[in-house]
């Protein structure tokens, strides 16, 4: 039995693997009527595709969505795509103004791709935790976190 979304999944996938070949091949110097022909797609495809990538260069970096769609379309096992992810350094998010009254605009951090996946059922929860535990524990040991400390006089602390 396949995993719910495993065709979603893949479908996705497909997407950016075409948008980093044809980029790859834009780059080469053809021309997006032989992109089309080599990619077997249509250029007005091609053509979308690198007004896209122009827009948003974004989609070249491998992400953790990406890992995790591996993941969801049975294409990585569970330990790879914790692996991976656990390896990699994380950004939180952060509201632009904190104490302004009239912004609430919400910084996006990295770490917000891995929780969206899981929002996404592309992971679950538990793997959620369990890549912050491992990134906490790789933190830790390179000396590059200080684990938490209660704040004195709050509730449990002592």
């Amino acid at each position: 039995m396949s995993r719910p979304g495993t065709a979603k999944a893949a479908e996705e996938l497909a997407g950016l693997r075409l948008l980093r070949e044809v980029i790859k091949a834009s780059e080469a110097g053809m021309s997006e009527a032989e992109i089309a022909v080599a990619l077997q797609v249509a250029q007005p495809v091609v053509h979308r595709v690198l007004r896209k990538a122009n827009r948003d260069p974004s989609g070249l970096q491998r992400t953790t969505r990406e890992v995790a769609l591996e993941y969801a379309a049975g294409e990585i096992t569970h330990e790879a795509m914790l692996s991976e992810l656990s390896a990699r350094d994380y950004t939180y998010g952060h509201v632009l103004e904190p104490h302004s009254p009239v912004s609430d605009a919400h910084v996006r951090g990295t770490w917000d791709e891995a929780v969206g996946a899981a929002y996404s059922r592309l992971i679950t929860s538990g793997d959620v935790g369990e890549i912050a535990a491992r990134v906490e524990r790789r933190c830790a040991a390179a000396g590059a976190i200080e684990r938490h400390k209660p704040v004195p006089g709050a509730r449990g602390a002592p």
